[in-house]
Protein backbone atom coordinates (compact mmCIF):
# COMPACT_ATOMS: atom_id res chain seq x y z
CA UNK A 1 0.00 0.00 0.00
CA UNK A 2 2.79 2.40 0.93
CA UNK A 3 4.68 1.76 -2.33
CA UNK A 4 1.49 2.26 -4.35
CA UNK A 5 0.94 5.67 -2.73
CA UNK A 6 4.51 6.66 -3.53
CA UNK A 7 4.14 5.60 -7.16
CA UNK A 8 0.85 7.46 -7.49
CA UNK A 9 2.44 10.60 -6.03
CA UNK A 10 5.37 10.34 -8.44
CA UNK A 11 2.97 9.94 -11.36
CA UNK A 12 1.25 13.26 -10.72
CA UNK A 13 4.44 15.26 -10.09
CA UNK A 14 4.84 16.34 -13.76
CA UNK A 15 1.26 17.65 -13.84
CA UNK A 16 1.79 19.54 -10.58
CA UNK A 17 5.02 21.08 -11.88
CA UNK A 18 3.31 22.20 -15.07
CA UNK A 19 0.49 23.80 -13.09
CA UNK A 20 2.93 25.65 -10.85
CA UNK A 21 4.84 27.01 -13.87
CA UNK A 22 1.66 28.23 -15.57
CA UNK A 23 0.39 31.78 -15.17
CA UNK A 24 -3.05 33.21 -15.93
CA UNK A 25 -2.77 36.72 -17.34
CA UNK A 26 -5.77 38.99 -17.15
CA UNK A 27 -6.28 42.70 -17.68
CA UNK A 28 -7.75 43.81 -14.35
CA UNK A 29 -6.23 47.12 -13.23
CA UNK A 30 -7.31 48.23 -9.75
CA UNK A 31 -9.83 51.07 -9.95
CA UNK A 32 -8.40 54.38 -8.82
CA UNK A 33 -4.73 53.36 -8.81
CA UNK A 34 -2.63 55.55 -11.16
CA UNK A 35 0.21 54.07 -13.21
CA UNK A 36 2.62 56.75 -14.44
CA UNK A 37 4.99 56.13 -17.33
CA UNK A 38 7.72 57.85 -19.27
CA UNK A 39 7.73 57.24 -23.01
CA UNK A 40 10.74 57.96 -25.19
CA UNK A 41 10.91 58.00 -28.98
CA UNK A 42 14.35 57.99 -30.60
CA UNK A 43 15.32 58.43 -34.24
CA UNK A 44 18.71 56.79 -34.56
CA UNK A 45 20.76 58.10 -31.61
CA UNK A 46 18.68 61.26 -31.22
CA UNK A 47 15.76 61.58 -28.83
CA UNK A 48 12.87 63.22 -30.65
CA UNK A 49 10.15 62.91 -28.02
CA UNK A 50 9.88 62.27 -24.28
CA UNK A 51 6.44 62.27 -22.67
CA UNK A 52 4.91 61.50 -19.28
CA UNK A 53 1.52 59.79 -19.13
CA UNK A 54 -0.69 58.35 -16.41
CA UNK A 55 -3.16 55.49 -16.85
CA UNK A 56 -5.90 55.10 -14.26
CA UNK A 57 -8.75 52.59 -14.28
CA UNK A 58 -11.95 54.48 -13.51
CA UNK A 59 -14.44 51.63 -13.80
CA UNK A 60 -14.56 47.83 -13.77
CA UNK A 61 -17.79 46.10 -14.70
CA UNK A 62 -18.89 42.93 -16.46
CA UNK A 63 -15.36 41.78 -17.20
CA UNK A 64 -14.29 45.08 -18.76
CA UNK A 65 -12.12 47.91 -17.49
CA UNK A 66 -12.28 51.58 -18.45
CA UNK A 67 -8.86 53.23 -18.39
CA UNK A 68 -8.29 56.97 -18.70
CA UNK A 69 -4.87 58.12 -19.93
CA UNK A 70 -3.77 61.69 -19.21
CA UNK A 71 -0.55 63.41 -20.24
CA UNK A 72 2.04 65.53 -18.48
CA UNK A 73 5.38 67.06 -19.40
CA UNK A 74 6.77 66.63 -22.90
CA UNK A 75 10.05 67.46 -24.57
CA UNK A 76 10.66 67.46 -28.32
CA UNK A 77 14.14 67.34 -29.82
CA UNK A 78 15.53 67.84 -26.31
CA UNK A 79 13.54 71.01 -25.66
CA UNK A 80 10.47 71.46 -23.45
CA UNK A 81 7.23 71.77 -25.35
CA UNK A 82 5.98 75.36 -25.69
CA UNK A 83 3.59 76.37 -22.92
CA UNK A 84 0.58 76.62 -25.26
CA UNK A 85 1.22 73.14 -26.72
CA UNK A 86 1.80 71.66 -23.27
CA UNK A 87 -1.50 73.11 -22.08
CA UNK A 88 -3.24 71.36 -25.01
CA UNK A 89 -1.51 68.09 -24.24
CA UNK A 90 -2.60 68.22 -20.61
CA UNK A 91 -6.22 68.68 -21.67
CA UNK A 92 -6.12 65.56 -23.85
CA UNK A 93 -7.57 62.33 -22.42
CA UNK A 94 -7.71 58.88 -23.95
CA UNK A 95 -10.61 56.75 -22.68
CA UNK A 96 -10.11 53.06 -23.46
CA UNK A 97 -12.36 50.12 -22.66
CA UNK A 98 -10.67 46.71 -22.59
CA UNK A 99 -11.90 43.25 -21.72
CA UNK A 100 -10.19 40.78 -19.39
CA UNK A 101 -8.04 39.49 -22.25
CA UNK A 102 -6.73 43.00 -22.89
CA UNK A 103 -8.64 43.40 -26.15
CA UNK A 104 -9.44 47.05 -26.87
CA UNK A 105 -13.21 47.33 -27.27
CA UNK A 106 -13.24 51.08 -27.76
CA UNK A 107 -10.80 53.99 -27.58
CA UNK A 108 -11.80 57.63 -27.72
CA UNK A 109 -9.68 60.76 -27.47
CA UNK A 110 -11.08 63.81 -25.68
CA UNK A 111 -9.58 67.14 -26.78
CA UNK A 112 -7.36 65.53 -29.44
CA UNK A 113 -4.36 67.31 -30.89
CA UNK A 114 -4.30 67.18 -34.71
CA UNK A 115 -1.45 65.02 -35.97
CA UNK A 116 -0.67 63.43 -32.59
CA UNK A 117 -1.46 59.69 -32.52
CA UNK A 118 -2.75 57.87 -29.46
CA UNK A 119 0.47 57.43 -27.45
CA UNK A 120 -0.99 54.70 -25.23
CA UNK A 121 -2.12 52.35 -28.02
CA UNK A 122 1.12 50.34 -28.10
CA UNK A 123 0.86 49.46 -24.44
CA UNK A 124 -1.94 46.91 -24.82
CA UNK A 125 -1.27 43.16 -24.86
CA UNK A 126 -3.76 40.50 -25.99
CA UNK A 127 -3.73 37.88 -23.23
CA UNK A 128 -4.62 34.22 -23.83
CA UNK A 129 -7.89 32.84 -22.53
CA UNK A 130 -6.08 29.99 -20.75
CA UNK A 131 -3.19 29.58 -18.32
CA UNK A 132 0.11 29.85 -20.17
CA UNK A 133 3.49 28.30 -19.41
CA UNK A 134 6.96 29.72 -20.05
CA UNK A 135 7.91 29.12 -23.67
CA UNK A 136 4.31 28.84 -24.92
CA UNK A 137 2.91 31.11 -27.65
CA UNK A 138 -0.52 32.50 -28.56
CA UNK A 139 -1.99 34.81 -31.18
CA UNK A 140 -3.82 38.12 -30.94
CA UNK A 141 -4.36 41.45 -32.58
CA UNK A 142 -3.31 44.93 -31.51
CA UNK A 143 -5.23 48.00 -32.64
CA UNK A 144 -3.37 51.26 -33.10
CA UNK A 145 -3.72 54.53 -34.95
CA UNK A 146 -1.53 53.05 -37.72
CA UNK A 147 -3.78 50.00 -38.22
CA UNK A 148 -4.43 46.54 -36.84
CA UNK A 149 -1.44 44.29 -36.20
CA UNK A 150 -1.71 40.50 -36.24
CA UNK A 151 0.58 39.50 -33.40
CA UNK A 152 2.17 36.33 -32.05
CA UNK A 153 3.06 36.42 -28.35
CA UNK A 154 5.42 34.25 -26.33
CA UNK A 155 5.82 34.05 -22.56
CA UNK A 156 9.57 34.37 -21.92
CA UNK A 157 9.69 34.34 -18.12
CA UNK A 158 7.88 35.07 -14.88
CA UNK A 159 9.86 36.87 -12.21
CA UNK A 160 10.43 40.20 -10.53
CA UNK A 161 10.53 43.57 -12.32
CA UNK A 162 11.37 46.48 -10.01
CA UNK A 163 10.11 44.49 -7.06
CA UNK A 164 6.80 43.48 -8.66
CA UNK A 165 5.88 39.96 -9.79
CA UNK A 166 5.76 40.26 -13.53
CA UNK A 167 5.63 38.35 -16.80
CA UNK A 168 8.06 39.01 -19.63
CA UNK A 169 6.43 38.68 -23.03
CA UNK A 170 7.79 38.88 -26.55
CA UNK A 171 5.42 40.02 -29.29
CA UNK A 172 6.05 39.69 -33.01
CA UNK A 173 3.68 41.96 -34.90
CA UNK A 174 2.96 41.80 -38.61
CA UNK A 175 2.63 45.33 -39.96
CA UNK A 176 -0.38 46.04 -42.19
CA UNK A 177 2.03 48.11 -44.28
CA UNK A 178 4.62 46.13 -46.30
CA UNK A 179 7.08 49.05 -46.19
CA UNK A 180 7.20 49.04 -42.36
CA UNK A 181 9.38 46.55 -40.47
CA UNK A 182 8.76 46.05 -36.75
CA UNK A 183 11.24 44.45 -34.37
CA UNK A 184 10.09 41.95 -31.74
CA UNK A 185 8.41 43.90 -28.94
CA UNK A 186 9.57 43.12 -25.40
CA UNK A 187 7.05 43.69 -22.61
CA UNK A 188 7.08 43.36 -18.85
CA UNK A 189 3.53 43.27 -17.46
CA UNK A 190 2.31 43.13 -13.88
CA UNK A 191 1.23 39.53 -13.28
CA UNK A 192 -1.60 40.42 -10.89
CA UNK A 193 -3.24 43.14 -13.02
CA UNK A 194 -1.99 42.80 -16.60
CA UNK A 195 -0.90 46.45 -16.56
CA UNK A 196 2.23 47.26 -18.58
CA UNK A 197 5.44 47.96 -16.71
CA UNK A 198 7.76 48.35 -19.65
CA UNK A 199 7.89 47.88 -23.41
CA UNK A 200 10.57 48.44 -26.04
CA UNK A 201 10.49 48.07 -29.81
CA UNK A 202 11.80 49.55 -33.05
CA UNK A 203 10.16 50.20 -36.40
CA UNK A 204 11.83 50.98 -39.70
CA UNK A 205 10.34 52.64 -42.77
CA UNK A 206 12.02 54.30 -45.74
CA UNK A 207 15.43 53.84 -44.16
CA UNK A 208 14.44 55.61 -40.94
CA UNK A 209 14.59 53.61 -37.70
CA UNK A 210 12.41 54.72 -34.79
CA UNK A 211 12.73 53.20 -31.32
CA UNK A 212 9.90 53.55 -28.80
CA UNK A 213 10.28 52.74 -25.11
CA UNK A 214 7.88 53.12 -22.21
CA UNK A 215 8.60 52.41 -18.53
CA UNK A 216 6.61 52.76 -15.35
CA UNK A 217 8.13 55.39 -13.07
Amino acid sequence: MGMRLVLNALAILPALAAAQNAVTLRFAPPVGKPYTYEMKVDAGTRNVLTMRMTMTATKASGGTSTVVTTFGNMTSMGRPAPAAQLAQIRKMRVVTVQNANGKVLSSNVDNPIPGLPNPSSGASVAYPARPIRIGESWSGEVKSSAGNYKTTYKLLSVGSYKGVRAAQIEARAKSPRPDVKISPIKYWVEAATGMPLNFDFSAEAQGQKIRTRMSKV
